[in-house]
């Protein structure tokens, strides 16, 4: 049994082929896959809210910089 145990722990490290079939087999791939997705998907999100963000700010500057001038 531990040579087995031994000979898989080596391919492990020294075949990434091997590595990357067990990673596959486990499923692991597949989670790497969706999280690089997901992650893809909450910066898309981020990048909006940054470009919503601006887009309302100009018209409040103008909003403000209005209030002043009635003000006076």
């Amino acid at each position: 049994m531990s040579n087995l145990k031994d000979e898989v722990l080596r391919l492990f490290r020294e075949d990434e082929g091997f590595r990357m079939e067990v990673l596959r087999m486990l499923g692991i791939m597949d989670v790497n896959v969706a999280l690089s997705q997901l992650t893809d998907s909450v910066n898309k999100v981020t990048k909006s809210i940054e470009d919503l963000r601006e887009e309302i700010r100009k018209p409040w500057e103008e909003n403000h910089r209005i209030w002043e001038e009635v003000q006076k």
